[in-house]
């Protein structure tokens, strides 16, 4: 096994039976651009987008040449259905041109965990006549940072020689990366959780009336062995959440009878940096960061 632990039993399970694309790359490391590749099978440079913003100032618009799948498989009689886990990819993007239904989370929430999502699908699924043809897209999001698994997950993936050990096969230099990032709040707090520690820097030395505990430019945190091990774990239990959800769509499927004549394909927008190449998250075009899981199960 490449994988330190088993985070993914179902979809292991899943690609047994599936096409499975060993080196399949996101055209960029960015959410809403590499979607709309899926969605429009165009380079971000074609279908005009290559920022998360620029969709809220311009969304996507379909015309002739830059139409949706979702815009195909609706004039060509498909159920069409699209629910999504995080405000990046509401309706007011585009993305959700020719879905008949499309559901994202509340506009004072910016994202949902996948159960969430996965729960509005599936009624969805189950409002509609099962002999009639369906494309339903999900997209999840509790892999992308800040990972706060459930409890029952973190515990089950807690730290353990098996990460410890992969972990030292990475290569991180942990003193590096502590000198790199031990100012940056914003890694602090989206990678190792420290906002319950320090306020932000701001200009005044002041963030929401609270004075800072420590002066700008000093260390705000540090990064450790002890500290990588909690984030990878974290992150584990992120993926091993998406697993199950992937299990229960699955399961829901073969329940409805729709199973064996469904077509079924497991994909991400983009990879995620976790001290490699000293880089923590996304957005560079580095290969940890366009390298993608691609499963196609006909």
């Amino acid at each position: 096994r490449r994988w330190a632990r088993a985070t993914s039993p179902r979809l292991d399970a899943l690609a047994r039976e599936s096409v499975v694309f060993e080196r399949a790359f996101a055209p960029m490391a960015t959410t809403f651009p590499s979607h709309m590749t899926m969605m429009t099978g165009l380079y971000p440079h074609q279908h005009g987008h290559t920022s998360n913003r620029g969709a809220v100032r311009s969304p996507y618009e379909p015309a002739a040449g830059r139409l949706t799948l979702a815009n195909a498989l609706t004039a060509a009689g498909y159920r069409t259905g699209g629910f999504v886990s995080s405000a990046v990819l509401n309706e007011r993007t585009g993305i959700g041109a020719g879905f008949q239904s499309y559901d994202g989370p509340p506009p004072n929430k910016p994202t949902r965990t996948s159960d969430e999502t996965v729960a509005r699908a599936l009624e969805w699924l189950a409002a509609g006549p099962a002999e009639q043809p369906f494309f339903l897209w999900i997209h999840v999001w509790d892999a992308h940072e800040p990972n706060t698994p459930r409890a029952d997950m973190q515990a089950r993936f807690a730290p353990d020689d098996a990460l410890r050990q992969w972990l030292g096969g990475r290569g991180l230099d942990v003193a590096r990366l502590d000198q790199a990032f031990n100012t940056d709040f914003s890694i602090g707090e989206r990678f190792f959780l420290i906002s319950e520690q320090v306020q932000e820097p701001a200009k005044g030395g002041r963030r929401a009336g609270k004075p800072l505990k420590m002066a700008p430019g000093k260390p705000l945190f540090t990064i450790d062995a002890a500290g990588l091990e909690r984030l990878h774990a974290r992150y584990d239990a992120c993926v091993a959440q998406i697993d199950g959800e992937v299990g229960r769509l699955q399961d829901a499927l073969v329940a409805r009878g729709s199973w064996a004549n469904t077509a079924f394909l497991f994909c991400a927008d983009h990879g995620q940096a976790l001290g490699e190449n000293e880089h923590f998250g996304h957005g560079s075009n580095l290969q940890i960061n366009v390298a993608v899981p691609l499963l196609m199960r006909f």
